[in-house]
């Protein structure tokens, strides 16, 4: 069983409002001490489904 470390909805709001303001994924990862790839997932999904929240 691998271990996952749900994200609140704060730090997924945060994430999208870096992005919508033109930071990047690694500098958006470094700023919240997050891992670039799950900085990728939160946005992506964003992008697909214009929420945040719901499907992380």
């Amino acid at each position: 069983m691998t271990k996952t470390k749900e994200l609140s909805k704060d730090v997924t709001d945060k994430i999208v409002d870096l992005h919508k303001v033109g930071l990047g994924y690694k500098t958006i990862a470094k700023q919240l001490g997050e891992k670039m790839t799950t900085v990728g997932a939160i946005i992506r999904k964003w992008k697909k489904h214009k929420i945040v929240g719901m499907f992380i």
